[in-house]
């Protein structure tokens, strides 16, 4: 009986020493503590920046640059995806996108050029797998918004209208206008215009301003019948304002200088 019970307590330890051997083998592999669960890897922050040009004619290209960085370091991310949406109703539109380059800037333009108006871009970036299927290397992120606005130029022209006691000056305004691969100055209507006056002699504007408007086919006609002094040069030149859709414009000068006093 006592040589069955040292027999049974000998295959005990055996076993417990065997377990043990393994666990201390297992522990030893994965450099871990008994114990302890291996830290997570969380993943980095990241800032997403958007610039794009903001003024700019109708058809021209919308080009923009958008900057991803670690948000901790400010250090730019290589090779990451970048989109680009446009805000709208129901829902965004993606307009473009690109790859980050060594310093973590993507660049390139909206798919669609420059329309008459203002839209709102933003960009995007998803996220890495710096290891698949262990953990995210980079957090989403989204960038500020920019507002493009395109608009047309416009032309104005001037010329005097001889008269003896005061002095009038007609001219057009215009924007240039496609149709069908062929350009034509387009009128515009009802839009006001200011006729101003310069000394010359002193640089310094003279009298007070005129303003009239257009009529349908951008003609304007304005009058000067203000003194003017003996002697001395005046420029004279109309100011259109400009609108939501129509950039602002002068004509060009024109010259007149007064007789000296006799």
């Amino acid at each position: 009986m006592k040589q069955k019970f040292v027999a049974l307590f000998l295959t005990i330890v055996m076993v417990a020493s065997a377990l043990t051997a393994a666990g201390l083998a297992t522990t030893a592999g994965t450099n871990a503590q008994p114990g302890r669960v291996p830290p997570i890897k969380r993943p980095m922050a990241t800032t997403l920046t958007l610039l794009a040009s903001t003024n700019l004619l109708v058809g021209q290209p919308v080009l923009f640059q958008a900057k991803l960085t670690i948000s901790s370091t400010g250090a730019g991310l290589v090779g990451q995806t970048v989109t680009i949406w446009q805000v709208a109703l129901p829902g965004p539109i993606q307009v473009g996108g690109g790859v980050t380059d060594s310093n973590g800037v993507a660049t390139g333009q909206i798919t669609t050029r420059a329309l008459v108006g203002s839209r709102t871009y933003y960009a995007t970036y998803g996220a890495s797998m710096s290891n698949p299927g262990v953990y995210l290397a980079y957090k989403p992120s989204t960038s500020n918004r920019v507002t493009v606005t395109a608009k047309y130029p416009t032309t104005l022209t001037i010329s005097q209208v001889p008269k003896e006691l005061s002095i009038t000056f007609t001219g057009r305004l215009t924007y240039p206008l496609t149709i069908f691969g062929r350009t034509f100055a387009a009128p515009i209507a009802g839009a006001p215009v200011t006729l101003w006056v310069m000394n010359e002699n002193t640089v310094q504007p003279y009298g007070v301003p005129v303003t009239t408007t257009t009529n349908s086919n951008g003609v304007y006609t304005v009058t000067f019948n203000q003194n003017l002094e003996a002697n001395t040069q005046y420029s004279f030149s109309v100011n259109y304002p400009g609108n939501s859709i129509y950039f602002s414009t002068w004509s060009p000068d024109i010259l007149i200088t007064t007789a000296p006093l006799t």
